[in-house]
């Protein structure tokens, strides 16, 4: 009888440390705790033999397994560790890339569309090709981040070279040469010609079997071995925590592989005790979601709030036509979101597969959320673009221009207030603005779960960004989609083809630990499945 009052006690206290509110990372998915067969307690002694499994043994011949299954506040607590960790850019990158920037000035027929020349003379060819390079040394905003006048004069030379050898070229064949030359050091998911851009695209790869992390080791579940090496691999940079549609944790090892990579690929693993294996590792794909007006909806008493693309929210857009009140009303309600949701305690924040869009409307909405600026993890650079003789000072700087409608009258929102913590830029050399917020970790007293995937891009990793600079958020899903090294563009042409073109003139500095171009921002949690679903199991499990 004494014996089974001691198994139920021990049980009732890991019930207990299992559901506990500790402040400490917790890694582990179990205790080790040990008996004295000679004692109807547990010896003074006792102690955590490991941190993989808890095993009573009794009287040298019982033995009982019990698992420690993490909870949402170990996870919480692992995911305010790893905001505290992240490294922040120095802003003496920023300088020492200002310093190197060409100052010049660009043909100002790149803000004109023209008719398309089927056939373009040598002499055409090479004149466009020069405006398109002008276009990239002096309003790029990654010019030289990718390696400046040492890196692009070369190349430059090279398609000059590649123009010279046949007497016509169609706007096509012009287009191609000049991504075929730049890709080769360009990697930016914005930047984009003839509709063709200088991608940076990575693959994932999910191994799905679960393991358990012990200290800084990981147990196979199903056959209890520790992974000794992974050939080729770190193994803290390809274990994740993780969780299924049923909300419960463990870790999955995930791989990012360049996009040439095949659908499938295997893997060498070697287990601590010797044994070797070889593991076939699949392509994981996403579902990508469709479109819909930003919403909001309640489950399980839980506020769910879905944003696919984030507008301007101070202008009807006049490039989407009619649809553009459309667009200007799903914003604004979007921003009225914040105020419903001042006094809930949690909320679910669904960006996968948002497109980006205004970066400066998930600023405002935070802030309208928190009452709080939340500062971002990267520099941001602007770049001045000045045509010659044409009047028009292209800045582009959307925010600064909206700032200036209002003060002169233009122009009447409830939602300039919001933006104005963001509005605050500094000159940095001839032709360039920066702007950064002190580097912080913002209170917080709300559990704010976002969802976000691979197809949640640009101003949607913004959005998920600030989140890593709040305390009690918590990011799920897989890797965002790594389009933020520059920014959205304006429309340019070249002036004989009218080959259309992008040139973002803003440039993102991140630690290269925190955000990659084609990597993207890696969530806290990773799932394999339905974010949204696995993250209402998990709260309706704390």
């Amino acid at each position: 009888m004494k014996l089974f009052a001691r198994i139920i006690c021990l049980l009732i206290a890991i019930v207990f440390l299992n559901g506990c509110n500790s402040d400490a990372v917790i890694e582990a998915t179990s205790y080790n705790i040990v008996f004295d067969s000679a004692s109807s307690d547990i010896v003074d002694n006792a102690h955590i033999e490991n941190q993989n499994e808890i095993i009573i043994t009794i009287d040298e011949q019982i033995e009982i397994t019990i698992p420690y299954e993490l909870t949402l506040n170990d996870v919480l607590a692992i995911a305010n560790k790893r905001r505290q960790g992240i490294k922040q850019p120095d802003i003496s990158i920023a300088q020492e890339l200002t310093k190197g920037s060409a100052t010049g000035s660009i043909n100002s027929q790149v803000w004109l569309s023209s008719v398309a020349r089927l056939l373009l003379s040598q002499e055409e060819a090479i004149y466009d090709a020069e405006t398109y390079f002008d276009m990239l040394r002096y309003a790029y905003g990654a010019y030289t981040y990718f390696g400046g006048d040492e890196v692009f004069l070369p190349i430059f030379d090279k398609i000059i070279e590649a123009l010279y050898k046949q007497e016509k070229w169609t706007p096509l064949e012009l287009a191609n040469e000049i991504h075929s030359q730049l890709s080769t050091v360009i990697f930016d998911n914005h930047l984009s010609i003839n509709r063709k851009f200088y991608t940076a695209e990575y693959n994932f790869f999910v191994w799905e079997a679960p393991f358990d992390k012990d200290n800084s080791r990981f147990r196979k579940r199903d056959t209890g071995l520790y992974v000794a090496e992974i050939a080729g691999y770190n193994l803290d940079d390809v274990f994740r925590l993780s969780m299924n549609e049923e909300g419960e944790f463990f870790y999955l090892s995930v791989f990012a592989e360049p996009e040439d990579k095949s659908s499938n690929f295997s893997i060498k693993v070697i287990y601590e005790n010797g044994d070797k294996e070889i593991v076939n590792i699949r392509k994981y794909n996403p579902r990508r979601w469709p479109h819909q007006d930003s919403s909001l909806r309640y489950e399980n008493n839980i506020p769910i709030v879905t944003l696919r693309k984030m507008f301007n929210p101070f202008t009807e857009n006049d490039s989407y036509g009619l649809a553009g009140k459309e667009y200007i009303e799903d914003t604004v309600r979007f921003l009225s979101f914040a105020e419903q949701l001042k006094d809930e305690e949690i909320i679910i924040i669904d960006l996968r597969s948002n497109q980006g869009g205004y970066d400066v409307l998930a600023k405002m909405w935070l802030y309208s959320l928190t009452g709080e600026s939340i500062p971002g993890n990267y520099i941001y650079l602007w770049r001045h673009i000045v045509p010659p003789d044409s009047g028009i000072d292209e800045r582009l700087l959307e925010l600064e221009k909206i700032l200036q409608q209002q003060r002169e009258g233009f122009l009447n929102s409830p939602y300039i207030g919001l933006a104005l913590p963001f509005s605050q830029y500094s000159p940095l050399g001839e032709n360039w603005i920066v702007s950064y917020l002190t580097d912080r970790i913002v209170s917080n007293d709300k559990l704010i779960v976002l969802l976000i995937d691979r197809y949640t891009l640009s101003a949607g990793e913004v959005f998920t960004d600030l989140l890593f600079n709040m305390e009690n958020t918590l990011v799920i899903g897989q890797n965002t989609g790594g389009c933020l090294i520059t920014s959205g563009s304006m429309n340019y042409y070249l002036p004989y083809s009218n080959i259309r073109f992008d040139m973002p003139p803003a440039l993102h500095i991140f630690d290269e630990t925190h955000f990659r171009e084609g990597i993207g921002i890696a969530p806290d949690v990773w799932v394999v499945g339905d974010a949204l679903k696995a993250a209402l199991a998990m709260l309706g499990r704390r």
